[in-house]
């Protein structure tokens, strides 16, 4: 069995380059995600929790939270769906202006193209800020609060808006 890094370095004695495209998921939820890929008490799957400002004289901010073992068979929503080897969350930001930019990230880390069933936080047009690396450029525009949303194989999309 080879090491992790094997993936991408191939075999050094041959001319096989390894399966570097395997990595893109990850590194595309990587750089999506808050720099802290493993949060306690399942913040990791996007979960929104409120923190008291209150503690009730306990010394500690951060109370504990149990793991919402649900998420990790959620249909794809917003967590993960290990069956189809795809896992969707967002990210937002408010903005200077007072309009706030969202980011939903979806990938697919199986071997075959998937249509993930995507949930988005608001109606409007969502423009894919990768489109252009793995084929043209891509977006969907949101009616509902749910769209279909192609993947190809070890991909993602990072489907921008502001409103």
């Amino acid at each position: 069995m080879q090491p992790g890094w094997f993936v991408a370095a191939g075999d050094l004695g041959s001319d096989v380059t390894g399966q570097w495209w395997r990595l893109q998921p990850w590194l595309i939820a990587l750089f999506a995600s808050t720099a802290v890929p493993l949060i306690p008490h399942g913040q990791e799957f996007g979960s929104a929790h409120y923190l008291p400002e209150d503690d009730h004289g306990a010394g500690r901010r951060v109370l504990g939270r149990p793991l919402q073992w649900k998420c990790a068979t959620d249909p794809v929503g917003t967590g993960t769906d290990t069956e189809r080897r795809a896992a969707v969350f967002h990210r937002w930001a408010t903005l200077a202006d007072g309009r706030t930019e969202t980011i939903v990230v979806a990938v697919n880390v199986a071997d075959a193209d998937q249509t993930l069933p995507v949930p988005f936080p608001v109606a409007g047009g969502w423009t894919d800020l990768l489109g252009g690396f793995a084929s043209g450029s891509w977006s969907v525009e949101v009616t509902d609060a749910r769209a279909d949303v192609p993947v190809g194989s070890h991909w993602g999309r990072l489907l921008h808006h502001v409103g």
